[in-house]
């Protein structure tokens, strides 16, 4: 995820960098066009980009969620993942609000200035400039917005793990009779059936570990 995240970040950039070159150098002339098309492909890419990061965290959550409630593991798991989640949740809606309030500006300022010939940024209802240094602190965010949740993926991957194991545990240990608990090593011995129970902790899965022949 991590990897995915860094290549979408990169492509947002070079778009956002685009549209906003085309609308400081010929966004008034014929370029406006473009410019304006641009500009909104990256307003929706930046808005669809960061809405997939968040999904990410709410199927992690839910994930560990259910973990919690089926092999009764500890909590502190699905609480430590919202608390991941909501910090995510307000980084990508700091990051999507900056590139709205320059889209938002930018129609402002095209619909205010269209004549019969073109478009005359002259008769703007607001400066040029204004939507132009948002456009500067839409591009410098998502790199930033990207750091802090590039972080948070990799600490939430390593809850997940933790937190399945812990399950895988609790399986192993109610399976096949083992003494060990919520997170602990499962004994390498075989229940009733010849299957191994450490091999409940072999995968992200909530199969039983009895249905799995070798």
């Amino acid at each position: 995820m991590q990897s995915v995240l860094t290549g979408l970040v990169i492509a947002d950039v070079l778009v956002l960098s685009g549209a906003a070159a085309l609308g400081w150098f010929g966004g008034g002339g014929r370029l406006f066009p473009l410019h304006f098309g641009l500009g909104l492909f990256a307003t929706l890419y930046t808005a669809l980009l960061h809405s997939i990061v968040y999904v990410y965290f709410i199927v992690q959550t839910k994930t560990i969620g259910e973990a919690v409630d089926r092999r009764r593991i500890d909590p502190a798991f699905e609480q430590r993942a919202k608390r991941l989640k909501s910090r995510t949740f307000r980084v990508a809606m700091s990051a999507i609000a900056v590139v709205m309030a320059t889209a938002m500006t930018g129609a402002w300022i095209g619909a205010s200035s269209a004549t019969a010939a073109g478009f005359d940024t002259t008769r703007a209802a607001i400066p040029k400039i204004w939507h132009f240094v948002l456009a500067l602190l839409s591009i410098a965010a998502q790199p930033l917005a990207a750091w802090i949740e590039y972080r948070n993926i990799g600490v939430q991957q390593r809850l997940t793990h933790d937190a399945l194991a812990a399950y895988a545990g609790r399986a192993g240990s109610a399976g096949g009779g083992a003494p060990g608990g919520a997170g602990g090593a499962v004994p390498q011995e075989s229940n009733r059936h010849g299957v191994s129970t450490a091999s409940a902790a072999s995968g992200p899965t909530f199969d039983n570990p009895a249905r799995h022949r070798r």
